[in-house]
């Protein structure tokens, strides 16, 4: 059972800095996902998007889908090294 009280208390580490609070070691803290989130929300705001949306274009493609492509891909790229990050 990962993560359960039967684990050591040396496998476990705080979560957050409070004291008896523990997180199994090698799980994404949640306000790290959040933040990646929230992240994202912000990337993909229509605000923000509109900014891109000229008719100006680089490599044959038009900036708003440049934009959009590598938002994308770095939201996801952040995301998967949360998870992967052990230690």
């Amino acid at each position: 059972m990962e993560g359960g009280p039967d684990r050591p208390v040396a496998e476990r580490r705080p979560r957050d800095g409070r004291a008896g609070d523990f997180q199994p070691a090698g799980r994404p803290s949640r306000s790290r996902l959040l933040a990646l989130f929230l992240l994202g929300m912000v990337l993909f705001n229509p605000p923000l998007l509109d900014a891109f949306d000229r008719p100006a274009a680089a490599l044959g493609l038009p900036a708003i889908l440049l934009y959009i492509f590598a938002v994308w891909l770095a939201v996801v790229t952040l995301v998967a090294l949360c998870l992967e990050r052990r230690r």
